[in-house]
């Protein structure tokens, strides 16, 4: 092969619809770095990598690539691929709604660091994330190396062999921010592959400790130094954030069996936990569906007070992935009126207790029975209260929290009739 003249040294990065703000941080970290909005203004050739915000399905089959892009309408799919001898598409496809995401374990340590500290904070900040998608049915194994997932395996962020078998790394759109930094990142890795086209940088000769002054070497010592401690310290904080993200999975779990239950559970599971709440707040419960026969059970709890031997309440408990049903009124009706035949006495009240909507964010669902006021006031006249459970789970968390006391607990439920209202005071 003949010499070669004019070529720019490399690598020789090619950025497509980079924001120029962020262009000096690659001509930072590169010999070579042209900025262009279409791959036709160049001849492809010269180059070694790309970098856009569009596509790597126009960019030609030598050149690793870079895609930080997202759904849209035209160029969909970020490059093309194969399995075998079967063509197809990777693309970004539906959304994820997670909120636990999860690093691999084998990814090199400069992606693991780059994948925490800059694109698990991006992902954290939307409510939804595009899904990178193999678009091909009957894969007998994945084509994509995930950098992040959800917990159902949901790719956000990946790499991929394109057809001629160079990389192609694909982030979300947002991540252009960090453009240059993960070019860096790629580019060390690449060089282990093809260190012809991804050279070590020759260092300015000015910079090498024979040509530098004594006040410089001290002033690149103190830099030396200062990288070394702020390496050891994002350490020793990555240590830190893993443990306590651990310890906060492990409180959730505990709390998802516990607390929680006010507001996802059903059936014996709730009764249970609300017994557990109101005996925090001081009354006392009495599991009745270990006392009554068979097919003729009637309320799920009586509650009673230790300061006041002569009150007692009556309670049913009802869990709904809709709403309250308005019938549950008249179903502690007749258990009121069982209770007056076997104990000769009216119950001091009767307490409908329901969680509805469970499949729905607590922060969204109705009060207990919003559309049947009259009833519920017609309820309350009887000594009758209905009571949500995310009521009783915001009396919990405040008597926990010192912004409710054990005497208000009581108080609000004794006196209460119709519909048990509460505003949450330690509420962020």
């Amino acid at each position: 092969m003949g010499r070669i003249f004019g070529a720019s040294p490399r690598p020789r990065v090619l950025i497509q619809d980079i924001p120029e703000d962020f262009h000096q941080g690659y001509r930072d970290r590169f010999p070579t770095v042209v900025a262009v909005q279409n791959l036709s203004d160049v001849d492809q050739a010269e180059f070694d990598m790309l970098v856009t915000t569009w596509s790597a399905l126009r960019a030609e089959e030598h050149l690793c690539a870079i895609v930080f892009s997202g759904p849209r309408v035209a160029f969909s799919s970020i490059d093309e691929t194969a399995s075998g001898n079967v063509h197809f598409s990777i693309a970004w496809k539906g959304e994820s709604k997670a909120r636990e995401f999860h690093v691999p374990t084998d990814l090199p340590e400069e992606v693991r660091r780059f994948v925490q500290e800059r694109l698990i904070p991006v992902v954290r900040s939307k409510p939804a994330n595009p899904i990178l998608s193999e678009m091909s049915l009957g894969l007998t194994a994945p084509i994509i190396t995930p950098f992040l997932q959800s917990a159902r395996g949901e790719v956000l962020a990946g790499r991929f062999r394109r057809l001629s078998g160079v990389e192609c790394w694909a982030f979300p759109k947002e991540m252009v921010d960090f453009g240059a930094e993960c070019s860096a990142i790629a580019v060390g890795l690449w060089r282990l592959q093809d260190s012809s086209r991804f050279p070590e940088t020759t260092p300015d000769w000015t910079q090498q400790s024979r040509w530098q002054t004594a006040e410089e070497e001290e002033r690149a010592k103190e830099l030396i130094a200062v990288r070394e401690r702020r390496a050891k310290m994002l350490a020793s904080l990555q240590a830190e954030e893993e443990t306590l993200e651990v310890r906060l999975r492990d409180v959730r779990s505990r709390v998802d069996v516990n607390e929680r239950l006010l507001l996802t559970a059903q059936g014996d599971e709730l009764v249970r936990m609300v017994a557990r709440c109101l005996e925090e707040f001081g009354f006392e419960t009495q599991y009745m569906d270990d006392l009554w026969k068979p097919g003729d059970r009637r309320e799920d709890l009586r509650i009673r007070l230790g300061i006041d031997p002569d009150w007692i309440t009556i309670a049913e408990v009802r869990g709904f992935a809709k709403g309250a049903e308005q019938n549950d009124l008249l179903r502690i009706g007749r258990f009121r009126t069982r209770y007056v035949r076997d104990e000769r006495i009216l119950p001091s009240g009767s307490w409908y207790i329901a969680n509805e909507f469970i499949n729905q964010d607590p922060a969204g669902r109705p009060r207990i029975l919003q559309s049947n006021d009259k009833e519920v006031e017609t309820f309350g006249e009887d000594d009758g209260l209905a009571i949500g459970t995310v009521t009783l789970f915001d009396m919990l968390m405040d008597l926990r929290g010192g912004r409710l006391t054990h005497d208000e607990a009581q108080r609000l439920l004794r006196d209460g009739r119709g519909r048990l209202t509460y505003q949450r005071r330690g509420a962020s």
